[in-house]
């Protein structure tokens, strides 16, 4: 799991954050991987400021790691990686669809999380991956879902609004919530494109 938000734990997620401001980025990568899921998110969050070419390598390894939380983590940089312009944005699609079919549920969550990030800042144009991502929507696990409701708001497509309409009768109250957020992120960019 990214990280377990059990909020008993904020004092020492805050700890950790404040600490790893002053690592190296060569020192966060050796950490990157640590089974603690506060420190390895932690350090995932204080990476994705620095979008350096050996920090986007070390996701692509993660990404093939045979661990599922080293792969899930890795699925977590690709899509967060240089927040807000995303330099390796191309670059990381098919990685990102490849752990689509992953047999972690954690690690597909991740995945197209990771696409609904990368296609934030500017809608992403790509039928295939808009498919993949289609293909998601109804995967037996909630998260996953959820997160597929969060990406397909990155896509301006007639696909992706249908897909949220039928998500808004989701039996899960947080799949529900993002369908009808994605579509108003849908509506309004629509709506600003037209004046």
């Amino acid at each position: 799991m990214i990280d377990d938000k059990d909020l008993s734990e904020s004092t020492l997620r805050f700890i950790v954050w404040e600490a790893l401001k002053n690592y190296s980025t060569d020192e966060l990568l050796t950490l990157v991987e640590d089974e603690d899921p506060i420190v390895r998110t932690s350090v995932a969050k204080q990476l994705h400021f620095r979008p350096d070419k050996k920090v986007f390598e070390k996701s692509i390894d993660l990404v093939s790691s045979i661990k599922d939380y080293e792969r899930e983590i890795g699925a977590f940089l690709l899509g967060q990686l240089g927040t807000p312009n995303h330099p390796y944005k191309m670059q990381s699609f098919p990685y990102l669809v490849r752990l689509m079919s992953d047999t972690s549920s954690e690690v597909r969550a991740s995945a197209v999380a990771a696409i609904g990030h990368l296609g934030s800042s500017n809608p992403i144009d790509d039928n295939n991956l808009l498919n993949c991502v289609i293909q998601l929507a109804e995967d037996k696990c909630s998260d996953v879902r959820f997160c597929c409701a969060f990406a397909l708001a990155s896509f301006n497509s007639d696909d992706a609004r249908k897909v949220l309409n039928s998500l808004i009768a989701d039996r899960c109250k947080i799949v529900r919530d993002w369908a009808k957020t994605s579509l108003e992120i849908i509506h309004e960019r629509q709506a600003r494109s037209a004046d």
